[in-house]
């Protein structure tokens, strides 16, 4: 696991710290410029706030972050896996930031699920989640047949926008959050 750790470190160049600055968003924006231009760049798509480019980045604002990461084998197993089964999912308010966590994961063989992409936004709406769809689709070549997601209506939205339909059928889960709020709703 250590061994892991520090190629890791070496190979994403991250400071002995494992931090680019003290502040966290300068971190990050840091971290990504020193990955530019590298072929094995996991960062496909990368929004810093302060930023304004409606040619870019359609519809967002200046104060608007997106990151986009899907390393190599990530997009391997996206292709390979990508034309059965989807999941979307995000995680909310885990950060002082105001970002949110968009996970997009395969089944694998096993019926698993495997990370395939994350995406790291201040934003959870159709605009947002669609420039990351595009950035995702330049890598793969995929159509699921099942797509299972947060009961929200921006991912269905955005996957059609950019993906199209899926193929055979889409299943809307609640989230663990939202089901235990019921939960104690009715209780």
């Amino acid at each position: 696991m250590r061994k892991d750790l520090l190629n890791l470190k070496a190979e994403y160049n991250i400071s002995s710290e494992g931090i680019m600055d003290t502040n966290d968003v300068v971190s990050v924006g840091k971290w990504v410029r020193s990955l530019q231009g590298r072929e094995d760049s996991p960062v496909i798509l990368f929004k810093d706030q302060n930023i304004y480019d409606e040619d870019l980045y359609p519809g967002l604002k200046a104060e608007d972050f997106l990151l986009v990461i899907m390393n190599s084998c990530q997009r391997e197993i996206l292709n390979f896996y990508g034309n059965d089964t989807i999941c979307l999912d995000f995680t909310h308010g885990m950060n002082a930031y105001g970002l949110d966590l968009a996970a997009i994961l395969v089944l694998d063989d096993k019926r698993e699920g495997f990370p395939a992409a994350f995406i790291l936004s201040n934003r959870q709406d159709s605009k947002a989640l669609s420039l990351a769809f595009v950035a995702i689709k330049e890598h793969v070549r995929i159509s699921p047949k099942v797509m299972m997601m947060d009961d929200t209506e921006s991912f269905p939205n955005a996957w059609r926008t950019v993906f199209g339909a899926p193929e055979k059928r889409l299943v809307r889960m609640a989230c663990g959050q939202k089901l235990e709020k019921k939960y104690f709703k009715l209780n």
